[in-house]
Parts: C-alpha cells; structure tokens; sequence
C-alpha cells in the first residue's frame, strides 16, 4: 500500500496508482501507552475500513478492532475510534487516533486508568510497492 500526499489531500493506493477503499489492518510487536503509569504490550493490533481519501479529504476511517496483548497490566479496549493518515514524503504519513479508549487495571497500585484519544499522534505508517 502506499500514500499519494499533499497539503490538501491523501490517497490510498494498491496497486500503485489504484484507489484502496478495502480493510486496512496493522500489527504492531511492542506498543508503550503513555501515562501516569506506562503500559507496554509486546503485540497490538487495528483494523478497519478505509471511508475517506482523494482530492481534498484526508485519509481515514473508523477501526472495528483494537487489542492489546502480552502486556505488563491488564488492558481493555472500550472504544476502538478511528484513524486519519496525514501524507507526508515519499509515500509515507503520519497516523493520528480519535476517539480510541481504553481502560489499564494496574494491578500493583490497584487503580484503573483510563487513557482516550483526540487526534492524538500514534505514529508513521511508511508506504510500500
């Protein structure tokens, strides 16, 4: 998959220069969350369906799935949210969250947190052929 971007727009395309509107899925095989009480997860994973992209709209869309496993407490996803790719270079983007929420039982001080997301910088995708 690989991005086509500019200021005002995202493309998603596979094969290159074909519009992609299927399922997009990523695994990730360490994740940290952030916080009062950092969170690692040796193994994360997304998926959902790519709705928007082309002239004039970033690309994006909602996740109808999001887990977190082998991690150091115990993690529940309330809320999967959705993702936007902003394009940058080269085929690459930045991958922002909203509406993602999740809650972390942190057993050693015996408190829950909980952790949301509003266009919340989660990484780079790097496109590829």
């Amino acid at each position: 998959m690989a991005f086509a971007g500019s200021a005002s727009a995202t493309t998603l395309t596979s094969p290159s220069g074909t519009a992609f509107t299927g399922v997009i899925e990523a695994e990730a095989s360490f994740t940290t969350i952030h916080g009062p009480v950092d969170i690692t997860c040796n193994r994360s994973s997304m998926a959902g369906w790519s709705q928007s992209h082309g002239s004039g709209v970033t690309a994006g869309g909602y996740l109808f799935s999001l887990t977190f496993s082998e991690c150091n407490n115990h993690v529940t996803v309330n809320s999967a949210g959705s993702l936007e790719i902003h394009g940058t270079s080269g085929g690459n983007g930045t991958v922002t969250s909203t509406g993602a929420e999740i809650s972390v039982q942190v057993t050693s001080l015996g408190i829950t947190c909980v952790y949301r997301t509003g266009f919340t910088d989660i990484g780079t995708l790097t496109g590829g052929s």
